[in-house]
């Protein structure tokens, strides 16, 4: 059995959302409690003192899950389990399952993005927020990074079937 190739978001289907990522791109620890607080837990107004509880509200557990995540939200968005996530894409308003596979392409962009292929004038922007990095680039970078992903992703296909194949080959 071969793992499902992903879908590759195009630039329309990205443009698409984009007021919702430029939301998701700006999230805080604020919109986190907002997110998982229940009505029986208590509010806080500031996030500094927050010391991790294995009792603590699935708001806090969570906030610390953003910090451990280097405050990225395609890292945090990865991290959450599915139900969760859920809570987190009608959050935002999003409620298509599609957009899955465009929060594994940001993912994918945080951790393939070699240094040097990030243009110098956008290299902050990108080691801040892959969103809002991607989101500023040219529209003839955006569909450059797609391309790659889409190259990455036959790449890690044809890995997968050709150990497949040799394990076959052993038997």
């Amino acid at each position: 059995m071969y793992p499902v190739i992903e879908k590759v978001p195009s630039l329309e289907y990205i443009e698409k959302y984009i007021p919702e990522l430029l939301t998701i791109s700006n999230l805080t620890e604020s919109d986190i409690q907002n997110m998982w607080i229940s009505a029986r837990e208590t509010r806080l107004t500031k996030f500094d003192a927050l010391v991790y509880k294995y009792d603590m509200p699935l708001f806090g557990k969570m906030i610390f899950r953003w910090r451990n995540c280097q405050k990225s939200p395609a890292y945090f968005y990865n991290q959450i389990d599915p139900a969760n996530k859920q809570r987190f894409l009608s959050y935002h308003l999003v409620y298509d399952r599609d957009f899955e596979y465009l929060m594994d392409f940001f993912v994918w962009l945080k951790n393939h993005m070699i240094i040097y292929e990030v243009p110098k004038e956008y290299l902050e922007s990108w080691k801040k927020n892959e969103i809002a990095y991607f989101l500023k680039l040219p529209d003839d970078l955006k569909e450059t990074l797609i391309e790659n992903y889409q190259k990455f992703l036959i790449h890690m296909k044809n890995a997968y079937e050709q150990v497949v194949q040799e394990r076959k080959n052993q038997k």
